[in-house]
């Protein structure tokens, strides 16, 4: 029998705090400095680019 793992995939969108509206074109040190903090974890960009998606080691 073969064990199970599982691991967490989240999707995020980067968000104007003054406004609350999606950041269109957000600036490219945002994902930089997200994977640099992630620890073991990945951050990778999404097809739009204010999306954002994290994924747990498995």
């Amino acid at each position: 029998m073969t064990d199970i793992t599982l691991g967490i995939e989240e999707e995020l969108m980067v968000v104007d705090p003054g406004s609350r509206e999606v950041v269109p074109d957000p600036d490219e040190r945002i994902l930089a400095q997200a994977s640099e903090r992630a620890g073991e974890h990945k951050v990778v960009s999404e097809l739009l680019r204010s999306q954002m998606e994290t994924n747990s080691r498995v």
